[in-house]
């Protein structure tokens, strides 16, 4: 049982040596399996290791009589568990394995927004590693390391998509301010003064890393710094007075996105050609209002 339960063997002959020696190291594996426990809240998996323990404590506090008489009472159970419990959690821990199960964990535990965006079971099997009470047993690492490769593999092109669309997205807005007539009576230094915050939001996606942040960053662009620099762009070529007062000879202009531009249609839904018609004149005439409003309506 000893050499069984260490693997060495034990140099004593005398039985009452024998199983002295027994109980040291008894207390040996002890320390071993708490010093294992106290590592829990980092690998739950090891929590299995906790009635062992308990077990170890009370066994390792029996007189040495106790192992000579009473071999049946723990001898299955301490072979058993070194066998499918402690020798497979320690080379687990002491292995290459436990490397792959820290990547994942920490890949967990940290930032996990852009896993929003990918589709695949890939998430699924890596949260089903740290759920696993066995993890070092069977394939679930290896099913594990080739899900977050994938996983990462997934993000990465996910993120250089989302730069293209973004990138391809603030171009058409800088040249759609180059297209304008105004931006051609614009003086060189007036015309980088409204290129200028565009060309920074480009240069700044071109190093985001989030999904999101990207995603947004476009909309801002499309949505609200193109129409800000429009309006800009307009009042810098509209005349002023010479009264030293700086009043706007003509109203001023001010850009606005169609899709800002709301029908007055209270249907949710279109069903019949009178329908399409009610709808497109309700729209018809919230556009000509805006106009009315001397707003230009950036399609």
């Amino acid at each position: 049982i000893y050499a069984e339960a260490f693997d060495e063997s034990c140099s004593f002959k005398d039985a009452k040596d024998i199983a002295n020696a027994f109980k040291g190291k008894l207390k040996e594996l002890l320390v071993v399996v708490n010093q294992l426990l106290a590592r829990k809240n980092e690998y739950p998996f090891i929590a299995s290791l906790s009635d062992f323990s308990d077990k170890l404590e009370r066994l390792s506090n029996r007189d040495y009589t106790y192992f000579i008489t009473n071999i049946n009472d723990f001898e299955d159970d301490l072979l058993d568990t070194k066998e499918n419990l402690i020798d497979p959690i320690k080379r687990f821990m002491n292995g290459d394995q436990i490397e792959i199960y820290d990547s994942v964990r920490k890949l967990l535990n940290g930032d996990t927004s852009n896993l929003d965006y990918i589709e695949g079971d890939e998430l699924v099997t890596l949260k089903e590693l740290i759920r696993n009470e066995k993890p070092y047993s069977g394939n679930a690492i290896k099913d594990a390391k080739q899900a977050k490769d994938a996983l990462t593999k997934k993000v990465v092109k996910c993120i250089d998509e989302e730069k293209s669309i973004a990138i391809q997205a603030i171009d058409s807005s800088i040249n759609r301010l180059k297209e304008k007539d105004e931006f051609g009576k614009l003086k060189e230094s007036q015309q980088s003064s409204i290129l200028a915050p565009l060309e920074e939001e480009l240069n700044k996606v071109q190093k985001l890393k989030y999904i999101a942040v990207i995603r947004d960053t476009k909309s801002k662009v499309s949505d609200t710094l193109l129409m800000k620099q429009l309006t800009k762009m307009v009042r810098l070529v509209t005349p002023i007075d010479d009264s030293g007062i700086g009043e706007v000879l003509e109203p001023k202009i001010h850009y606005i996105k169609r899709s800002n531009v709301k029908a007055k249609y209270t249907k949710t839904e279109l069903k019949t050609e009178e329908d399409v018609d009610d709808y497109v004149e309700s729209l018809r005439e919230a556009l000509k209002e805006q106009i009315k409003n001397n707003r230009r309506i950036e399609l």
